[in-house]
């Protein structure tokens, strides 16, 4: 079986656990050459189900609903637990961080974007009752302001039911009852207006928070382009170079730094002082051992062979 093959099983294995337990969703292979994750599991906690999804798909996505075939008599309120995506249900937009919680409806055409690898966990509430508790005048969508006391509390009972198993007679009776405290809870702590300027703000220190982890994780490729970053994003290179340019940086020079750092890390390490400083900097992206020497002196002042020396023997 080819690699590409591989991937393809693997993607037609999660599918078919999705449409099962989520409904019929399509999801899209990764954008890069990452081996594809997806991993769906079902638990039976002590007051309410959840569902855990971990994958770096590129997309997944539904246009609609079966009514058929599908449950749509529930949302659903996920906890993003790590990485970063983009959520569109219909005309809503929400960019969703580690720590994040958010309500989704369950029937709209929605689209989840992953860069990279993310996880949450999504709890399913009776649609009739999250209706009524909204009273029909906000949208079933929007993420939880956990600054506040409601929505602390939302995230303090969504920890703890994490935490529990069992599905006993007496536990099922007491299901309805946690759902009616997080939907009092949530009507309070719910908000709309993801796009607001805070909003924008946090995204951007998000993304530019999750282009420095790739950058730092792939330091050894020869290749670590603005392209290829913006791509492993799921965004694009204007507005990668846009983010970077906000921090009052650039994504090249980010990354030289980040290379020069590591170079400067293994020429003081006593444990690397037979290693060349050729393969030093080849270890860490450069192909030119020149335009290292260059970058480095105009670094840190002193040449590469200088600072090995001045760090271990001065």
């Amino acid at each position: 079986m080819t690699q590409r093959d591989a991937q393809i099983h693997a993607l037609d294995q999660w599918q078919t656990q999705m449409r099962a337990v989520c409904g019929n969703f399509v999801t899209q292979l990764p954008h890069t050459n990452d081996t594809f994750i997806g991993e769906l599991a079902t638990h039976q906690h002590q007051d309410m189900d959840s569902a855990s999804i971990r994958t770096n798909a590129g997309r997944i996505f539904r246009e609609g609903t079966n009514a058929d075939q599908e449950d749509v008599d529930h949302c659903f309120l996920v906890m993003h637990n790590s990485g970063f995506a983009n959520f569109r249900d219909a005309d809503n937009q929400l960019q969703l961080a580690p720590g994040d919680i958010f309500l989704m409806n369950g029937i709209n055409p929605c689209e989840l974007t992953p860069f990279g690898l993310i996880e949450h966990v999504s709890f399913p509430l009776e649609r009739r009752r999250v209706e009524k508790s909204l009273e029909g005048s906000s949208p079933v969508f929007g993420k939880v302001n956990q600054r506040g006391t409601a929505g602390l509390m939302i995230r303090t009972m969504l920890d703890k039911l994490t935490t529990v198993t069992g599905n006993s007679e007496h536990e099922n009776r007491e299901k309805g009852v946690i759902e009616d405290a997080i939907l009092t809870l949530l009507k309070p702590s719910l908000q709309y207006a993801d796009a607001s300027m805070e909003a924008l703000g946090h995204m951007s220190r998000d993304i530019w928070q999750a282009a420095q982890l790739l950058i730092n994780r792939n330091l050894q490729q020869g290749e670590l382009s603005p392209a290829l970053l913006a791509s492993q994003l799921n965004i694009s290179v204007r507005q990668l170079h846009r983010i970077f340019e906000d921090h009052n940086d650039s994504v090249c020079r980010f990354i030289l730094r980040a290379r020069l750092q590591r170079c400067a890390n293994d020429l003081k390490s006593p444990s690397m002082t037979k290693t060349s400083i050729t393969s030093i900097a080849y270890q860490w992206g450069f192909s030119d051992s020149a335009h290292f020497s260059r970058s480095f002196k105009k670094q840190y002042g002193v040449s590469p062979k200088e600072y090995r020396a001045s760090e271990i023997f001065g």
